[in-house]
């Protein structure tokens, strides 16, 4: 998703439909997604537990994000994208 979206140069949101908006801007290399997970939580002040119910994820899915074993799929980005109320690129560490 990513990969497509740096090709068209456009948000992973517009990518996937979330948006109908096509802006023109930077985006850096996306982090790994452990380090973006810790960097969430303490952003918007959430701990696993809480984001377990904002999010309807497992907790040992969420616990294996934070461990490195495993990222999320489109589907698991999306419900994270909801819990936190932001971008999709911003959830990954896309958005600059």
């Amino acid at each position: 998703m990513v990969k497509l979206a740096d090709y068209f140069n456009c948000t992973t949101d517009y990518l996937l439909g979330e948006t109908d908006i096509l802006d023109d801007r930077a985006f850096k290399q996306r982090p790994p997604f452990e380090e973006q997970l810790s960097f969430l939580l303490k952003y918007f002040n959430k701990t696993k537990y809480r984001l377990k119910f904002d999010a309807e994820v497992a907790e040992d899915t969420i616990n294996n994000w934070h461990k490195g074993k495993y990222e999320p799929n489109i589907e698991n980005l999306l419900r994270l994208k909801k819990a936190f109320d932001c971008s999709l690129d911003f959830i990954i560490g896309r958005e600059i």
